[in-house]
């Protein structure tokens, strides 16, 4: 899977660009977080960090872009539990419970440059659930099988270019789909991040 990604993203950017084009490395910080019903008490958000490659070219000249990007995005999210205590009899003992997933994203867009600098980008993007982990105190476990391998994902980016190399976004991304294997619990990640890029 994660070879048929990378070849599809690969082939695109080999094509030889006859009209207006972008194509860019990305790097990204920021916060996850879990919205919905299901969402446990407590839950704060986790620290967030992406990379990918992403590309662009003019559907005519001089008008808007589509592209496409291939990314890596490691995410968190945590809460206060309790364990069970020996000494008391009761879950009195008070840790962080932490959960950090690893998502391979391929994604379509459509991009919109002004003169002035400022670009904005929108479109869909399917994610693969790479690696999933649980840490609750000083163990941990994998969660890998409780939740979705594939995502539908939404995203919107607001893009400054400094000169013709350098940019730097903000970006949001909201998952469209329940992230449990079933599909029925009502928990959809969402990330906000902000990226640097250098444009080849």
């Amino acid at each position: 899977m994660i070879r048929n990604l990378l070849f599809i993203t690969l082939t695109f950017f080999a094509q030889a660009f006859s009209l207006d084009h972008f194509y860019a490395a990305r790097a990204a910080v920021g916060a996850s977080t879990l919205i919905g019903s299901a969402v446990p008490s407590g839950t704060e958000p986790g620290f967030a960090v992406s990379a990918g490659v992403l590309g662009a070219q003019a559907f005519y000249p001089s008008g808007p872009l589509w592209g496409t990007e291939l990314s890596y995005t490691s995410s968190a999210v945590s809460r206060d539990t309790s364990l069970w205590s020996d000494a008391t009899g009761d879950y009195t003992n008070k840790v962080k419970f932490s959960q950090r997933y690893g998502h391979l994203s391929l994604g379509l867009f459509v991009m919109k440059s002004w003169d002035f600098g400022l670009g904005i980008y929108a479109g869909p993007q399917i994610s693969y659930l790479s690696n999933c982990s649980n840490s609750i105190g000083s163990s941990s476990s994998d969660c890998q099988d409780a939740f979705q391998m594939f995502q539908v994902d939404a995203q919107i980016t607001a893009m400054y270019f400094f000169n013709e190399q350098f940019a730097a976004d903000i970006r949001y991304v909201q998952t469209a789909l329940p992230m449990d294997k079933n599909g029925k619990v009502k928990m959809f990640p969402s990330l906000l991040t902000l990226g640097f890029l250098y444009q080849f």
